[in-house]
């Protein structure tokens, strides 16, 4: 039986049923001094029926006293014997805050400790607070980044891991959508840097096509399992383990992802082909306190945009060099500028690129930074009266790249 018990109920139940026989015994003896019934002594013969026969001569009343008697010892004695459990508890808990306090003492409200010779009242606390974690002492649950062809990514935190939804931001459905994780770097505190990447590249597939304004499917990319002593990154039919170097004794583990996404545009009609969009990259930094199992995402950054029609590539087997200035896409249907050099030679020319569906590109490249601005300035007043619907870039305001 438990203790609680044993205080609280058993005894205040004894008590209380023992000292209400002991009134009865002393009601009956009134009771035959009050009629005038002889009673012979106790414990010898016909002493107990004496007593229930004068016991029925008893009258309601003091029945009545009687039972509130035995009712209200009962309720004292239980009373008493809660309030006796709590100040134990509360007693226990205080000397266990005290202890608490002397072991970790916390600075006063100003922030400067008190003089040894002066002394101030403890507050016990009877819980001590949980101190945050690397996940609370993150940034957020879920990143969302952006692509330059109005479609975006967002990276939530989930019970078991990291998941990936695409979101489509356009005027058309987008189809073919491809999650691929180039690299998987731990992170080296003591040179402050990235090691090699421990992966190859691992592609996962969006298995259905996005409809404008509309939302895909999320696909778990990175979790961790219960039998398994690292992160798991890919698919359950493919992954790659994260395995973290024997010689790190980080208590967290630091891993810089990068992923690429790829999509097309919806054909307008069966006959019509698929448009491969704007590649998105970026890199993500995941935190891993093995002991919590917790996982926490830092700020992505993302690459710069790098328009890539096959006719321009950014970097040209002959030694060009092309960096993307500006740029106003929607599909196939684009407009940029790249300032362009070439090994061994010190000047830079500009170059402005035309490209329309179903049509040959159209382009300039000029050591005349006004002839290049020019031409940019012609094209763009001309997509503008078509209307941009959807465009997307760092060149929609009308400024002149170079």
């Amino acid at each position: 039986m438990k203790e609680k018990t044993r205080e609280e109920w058993v005894r205040p139940i004894i008590i209380s049923l023992g000292t209400g026989v002991l009134l009865l015994i002393l009601g009956i003896y009134l009771t035959a001094w009050a009629t005038g019934t002889q009673l012979r002594p106790p414990f010898t013969g016909g002493w107990l029926e004496a007593l229930l026969s004068v016991s029925v001569q008893m009258p309601l009343w003091m029945i009545l006293v009687i039972a509130a008697v035995i009712i209200g010892v009962g309720l004292y004695l239980r009373q008493g014997a809660k309030n006796k459990t709590l100040t134990d508890a509360n007693s226990v808990s205080a000397e266990h805050s005290l202890n608490e306090t002397k072991a970790h003492p916390v600075a006063n409200s100003a922030g400067v400790q008190e003089d040894a010779g002066e002394t101030s009242p403890v507050t016990p606390v009877v819980q001590r607070p949980r101190p945050p974690s690397i996940l609370e002492a993150q940034t957020p649950s879920e990143v969302v980044i952006p692509s330059s062809d109005n479609f975006s990514i967002r990276i939530q935190r989930v019970a078991d891991g990291l998941q990936l939804t695409v979101e489509n931001h356009r005027l058309t459905s987008i189809h073919q959508i491809r999650l691929i994780i180039s690299t998987a770097c731990s992170f080296d505190a003591r040179h402050g840097a990235f090691r090699e990447s421990i992966i190859n590249a691992v592609t996962l597939n969006f298995p259905n096509h996005i409809r404008p304004s509309g939302v895909g499917s999320p696909i778990r990319f990175l979790w961790k399992e219960s039998g398994s002593r690292y992160l798991l990154v890919g698919s359950n039919n493919m992954r790659s383990q994260l395995a973290w170097p024997e010689l790190d004794k980080s208590e967290v583990e630091r891993w810089r992802l990068s992923l690429r996404i790829l999509a097309s545009n919806w054909p307008p009609n069966a006959s019509g082909l698929s448009t491969p969009l704007e590649e998105l990259r970026t890199d993500i930094v995941v935190l891993w306190d093995r002991a919590r199992n917790e996982l926490s995402i830092e700020k992505p950054e993302t690459s710069s945009p790098r328009p890539n029609h096959p006719a321009f590539p950014t970097d040209g087997a002959d030694g060009t060099h092309r960096k993307t200035v500006r740029f106003i896409m929607r599909g196939t249907d684009q407009l940029l500028a790249y300032e362009t050099t070439r090994d061994g030679l010190p000047d830079t020319r500009f170059l402005v690129v035309r490209n329309r569906p179903e049509q040959l590109p159209q382009s300039v490249e000029t050591p005349d930074r006004a002839t290049a601005n020019a031409k940019w300035s012609e094209w763009y007043q001309e997509w503008k009266k078509e209307g941009f619907g959807g465009a997307s870039g760092n060149g929609l305001d009308g400024g002149l790249p170079f």
